[in-house]
């Protein structure tokens, strides 16, 4: 059975050409999953499962779908998760619903992640799950120069979430894995992909 997915039509301005009237959401048929062994034989390089889930808090702003953890952590079966920017709690419930052993944190209970000696004694995790503020979008912590968001440049930003990458890597037990879940930047009102990386 094929999936779908509603997508809206992105306008850019161009001066060669005139552009297409905005005809709201559209259809886009997605390919068939492919037939696996795979515990999660939907989970492609699409995530396209219908709704959220009923994990983490859906009025927390950014909150990502519990399903795309839910399917990740089945399809590998990892066992002991760290979700060191916990935000609405997304990661934290999916883990309760699989049983599996979760550690918690986040900046607002005091968990600065670019601290290194904050994560000390925490042990080792098969996975980590990181789904860091975006720069300069949703300030989450209002006045607090360690939050990801209120850098004041991307250089700032970039080099505060290279911090947490070495600290979080260094926790990552053999074989562990690391998800980094970042989205396209919305900047002067357009998108811009991949300007994080810079």
């Amino acid at each position: 059975m094929a999936k779908t997915m509603d997508t809206k039509n992105c306008r850019r301005n161009h001066t060669a050409r005139t552009n297409p009237p905005d005809r709201g959401p559209a259809n886009v048929r997605l390919p068939e999953s492919p037939r696996t062994a795979s515990p999660v034989p939907w989970l492609t390089s699409i995530h396209a499962e219908p709704g959220r889930g009923d994990y983490g808090d859906p009025a927390y702003r950014g909150n990502c779908s519990g399903l795309l953890i839910r399917d990740r952590l089945r399809l590998f079966g990892d066992r002991r998760i760290l979700d060191p920017m916990e935000g609405g709690g997304t990661c934290r419930d999916v883990c309760t619903e699989l049983g599996l052993d979760y550690v918690g944190r986040d900046l607002k209970c005091g968990f600065d992640a670019a601290r290194a000696e904050l994560f000390q004694g925490l042990g080792q995790f098969d996975f980590i799950w990181l789904h860091p503020p975006y720069w300069n979008m949703v300030r989450y912590n209002q006045g607090d120069g360690r939050c990801l968001s209120s850098g004041a440049t991307v250089r700032e930003f970039v080099t505060q979430l290279r911090s947490v990458l070495r600290n979080v890597r260094g926790i990552l037990a053999q074989g562990g894995k690391l998800a980094v879940l970042m989205g396209d930047g919305k900047h002067e009102a357009g998108i811009s992909g991949s300007r994080f990386a810079r």
